[in-house]
């Protein structure tokens, strides 16, 4: 073999060692970036589950508005209404996704909520898979001479039409009806020894016969809202 093919050779194998390592080198560097990227999917995976799962900020005043309600209805159970709010929200997203009315609802809703919901199960395609409520706090109350409001806010997580799981925040308001209004309730209270209606909220003694009135929560205290707030 001639010297010059011998120069030749070396030119090629050297070529190919250069192309080989570059090659090498390449491909190390396109696995780094994968496992980077891997990496960077895995944490955001993480960190949106974790956003799921952790409860939203909810504007609640609980504590105030206890005292409030306390004062105006001695013998109401903060613990008792929310285990109702908590279940009407879970029944209201049921009825959704099933197209027609949760029994549940019924006995804690008013009729005009009752109504409203019908409709919207009739006419709306949306789905809302796996609903479970973090928490749910009183976020105001208010008072007049024929009704008693007290709002709840909620935080509600979901999956939106088959979407990843978010959470939103609800609104519900809760009321108590004592008299014929707008929104078509009768009076919601009578005295249980004469059988008199009760015209002032929040009474204790009957103003014809002078027995005690006992009022449980989940007898005198409807949902008449629900809301999405965020």
């Amino acid at each position: 073999m001639s010297t010059t093919s011998v120069i030749f050779a070396i030119v090629v194998l050297v070529t190919v060692l250069v192309v080989i390592g570059a090659v090498y080198a390449a491909v190390r560097a396109i696995r780094a970036k994968l496992h980077q990227a891997s990496r960077l999917i895995s944490q955001i995976q993480a960190v949106t589950e974790e956003a799921a799962s952790t409860p939203r900020t909810i504007s609640g005043s609980e504590g105030l508005m206890k005292q409030r309600i306390e004062r105006d209805f001695p013998e109401f159970n903060v613990d008792i209404a929310r285990q109702i709010v908590i279940a009407a929200l879970l029944a209201y997203f049921n009825s959704l996704n099933q197209k027609r009315l949760d029994s549940n609802l019924k006995d804690c809703s008013t009729s005009a909520f009752i109504n409203e919901l019908e409709i919207t199960t009739q006419s709306s395609s949306d789905s809302f898979g796996s609903p479970f409520v973090h928490k749910a706090v009183i976020s105001d109350y208010r008072k007049a001479s024929e009704e008693a409001v007290m709002t709840w806010q909620a935080a509600v997580q979901y999956a939106f039409n088959n979407r990843p799981i978010a959470q939103y925040v609800y609104e519900v308001k809760y009321v108590y009806f004592l008299a014929e209004n707008a929104e078509g309730e009768n009076v919601s209270l009578v005295c249980e020894n004469c059988g008199a209606e009760i015209s002032v909220t929040g009474a204790k003694i009957c103003e014809y016969c002078g027995a005690e009135i006992k009022a449980s929560v989940e007898r005198t205290w409807k949902i008449n809202k629900i809301i999405k707030k965020s």
